[in-house]
């Protein structure tokens, strides 16, 4: 018979047995089941990871395939003393010469305290492949310190730009950005201006990893590499520019630089017909590859410098009385010998005209016939073709910071204001939106959507997107085109502001403006943005081009026209353009072929 006691002390026994076992269960339960993924991810990252891989970012190339922005590849060489330590002087006598660094420091820095030490950044692959080479060499023959080991070579992409200052506001630079992919930190390109930015996420790629797997002193198992999605490499980007008509243009502007000393210039070279850009340059520049930029000279003043454009805009209030039939170009009108009184304001032309038609008005650029013309148009009818022309309103070209420019309404108009704006006073434009617009009359009277990117590549160099020429919306008709033609021909002849822009064996077709700067309120007379804008050969254009001139004090036909003739000449040149058979005019007057409907507009227009 069991005795109370003994059965007691049993029951205790079993139930602390139960308990125990019940909690042991419960704990593996709770490890196995309930925290199984937390534990597992916790063993795996002991061994395994998730390697990030960066993209290349693509290539920026002008439209005959030259590259003008590139990728390249450099290698960053860190050290871990605790390892380099015993082999130091043999690891300073293979890395002094590589490293142009004096083996002294080197076996200073390889036996100091820690675990990472930064010997060298951006090695080029030929030197780091001459080092490995060494490295291995040498271990095969083991030095007294023993192998060689510690050192860590980790690549890097960096952007290049082989051509330097050419184009630098056109295509624009990157920045070097750590961004976190799952807690690892991985160095991408991040564009920052010009074609870099407005097309930073076609050109950036995407991020790809590889699962890795690691044995205990952290180096890979690399025959028990998991999965692996490679990166997507960055599209490439095929702009219009010409890299040789941009080296043109910017030889040209950097010649009128040195001999006039503006405070700043502007050149751009187009195709009337289709709005693609040739060429956008600007002075002052800066260097792509200069890590230290001057904030100062990266402002692109050909899209985001609006000025009063002065009398190149004569244009619009002509294009809009012959586009009105309001005008005619033999209609004669009474410039008051140069000092015209309206609402109490006088306004004064730079000689004293007394009766100028209206082709004269166009070709000495006589402001006060240019206002009467306004005036006859009336305020609404003037406004209505300013917008036309597309002032007022960004053009989308293919890049950041683009301007609006100024354009009031006409309820904001002041009593002389129609008379001041037909000068190019009162308003602002940007250096594109006035070659748009002489872009417009060169074609026949379509104004274009400016192209700068021609089409977007991938990888395998396959088109994705191609950009066709567009257009806006017509202007003006065929006939009225043709006589403002006619007219800006006037311009470059002997009787002209601009005969300093004409061409040996072209027709040359343009305007001057020379548009005092406003300082304080008040104009100033010795300070002057001095441009021309014109087109050849004005029976079939073929080239627009556009040279501006800021804080100079001599007019557009003595200063921009000059420029404007050398930029022709070594364009044409190179682009071995004919000229009309017969010599100039030869092919016209100006052809008024075709219909006024013109090419569908955009939707957007």
């Amino acid at each position: 018979m069991i005795q109370r006691g003994t059965l007691y002390r049993s029951t205790l026994a079993a139930i602390a047995f139960l308990a125990a076992f019940g909690g042991l269960s419960y704990r593996l339960f709770h490890l196995q089941v309930v925290r199984h993924e937390e534990l597992l991810a916790k063993v795996r990252s002991l061994h395994e990871r998730k390697q990030y891989i960066a993209p290349v970012r693509g290539d920026i190339l002008d439209v005959k395939m030259n590259v003008l922005a590139q990728t390249i590849t450099v290698w960053n060489l860190s050290a871990d003393p605790a390892l380099t330590r015993p082999a130091a002087r043999e690891w300073a006598r293979i890395l002094s010469p590589a490293l142009q660094m004096s083996r002294a420091d080197l076996v200073e820095r390889l036996s100091r305290p820690g675990r990472n030490v930064v010997l060298k950044k951006r090695l080029t692959d030929e030197t780091v492949t001459a080092l490995k080479d060494q490295i291995e060499k040498t271990n095969r023959r083991p030095a007294r310190g023993g192998q060689l080991r510690g050192m860590k070579f980790e690549r890097e992409f960096q952007r290049y730009y082989p051509n330097g200052v050419l184009a630098s506001h056109v295509v624009g630079f990157t920045s070097n950005e750590w961004q976190d992919y799952g807690g690892q930190q991985v160095s991408v390109q991040k564009g920052v201006d010009g074609i870099e930015g407005f097309f930073d996420q076609e050109l950036a790629g995407t991020v790809g990893y590889r699962l890795i797997e690691k044995n205990r002193r952290g180096e890979e198992l690399v025959a028990f590499r998991g999965e692996d999605v490679p990166p997507r490499n960055g599209c490439r980007i095929v702009l219009t520019i010409d890299q040789t008509i941009q080296h043109i243009v910017e030889e040209e502007l950097e010649r009128v630089c040195e001999e006039r000393q503006p405070g700043s210039a502007v050149a751009i070279v187009m195709r009337p017909d289709t709005g693609e850009i040739l060429a956008m340059a600007n002075r002052p520049a800066f260097d792509l590859n200069d890590p230290n930029k001057d904030v100062a000279t990266m402002k692109n003043l050909a899209i985001a410098d609006a000025r009063e454009p002065g009398s190149t805009f004569k244009i619009v209030v002509v294009g809009a009385g012959l586009d009105r039939k309001m005008i005619t170009l033999d209609d004669t009108f009474f410039c008051e010998n140069g000092r015209f009184l309206y609402a109490g304001y006088y306004l004064h032309d730079h000689k004293a005209f007394g009766n100028q038609t209206v082709w004269q008005i166009i070709a000495h650029s006589v402001n006060i016939g240019a206002a009467k013309i306004a005036l006859k148009l009336g305020e609404q009818t003037f406004y209505q073709y300013i917008c036309k022309f597309g002032f007022g309103k960004t053009t989308s070209v293919q890049l950041p910071g683009e301007a609006r420019g100024l354009v009031h309404p006409p309820k904001s108009y002041s009593k002389i204001s129609q008379t001041r704006i037909a000068m190019g006073h009162e308003i602002t434009a940007t250096p594109l939106q006035t070659i748009l617009a002489m872009s417009t009359v060169a074609n026949g009277g379509n104004l274009m959507k400016p192209t700068i990117v021609k089409r977007i590549l991938n990888e395998e160099n396959e088109t994705i997107k191609e950009f066709a020429p567009e257009t806006r919306r017509r202007v003006l008709r065929r006939a009225a085109a043709a006589q403002l033609t006619e007219a800006l021909v006037k311009v470059v002849g002997p009787d002209g502001t601009a005969e300093k822009a004409s061409l040996p064996g072209w027709t040359v077709a343009g305007k001057t403006g020379t548009a005092q700067k406003l300082e304080n309120g008040k104009y100033l007379n010795n300070k002057y943005y001095s441009s021309f804008v014109g087109f050849f050969p004005a029976e079939r254009p073929q080239l627009c081009i556009l040279v501006g001139l800021d804080d100079i004090n001599d007019y557009g036909g003595q200063a921009a026209a000059p420029v404007f003739r050398q930029i022709g000449l070594r364009s044409a040149a190179y682009l071995d353009l004919l000229a009309p058979p017969g010599g100039p005019g030869k092919e016209g007057p100006f052809a008024v072929a075709g219909t006024d409907e013109g090419p569908k507009p955009s939707p957007e227009s």
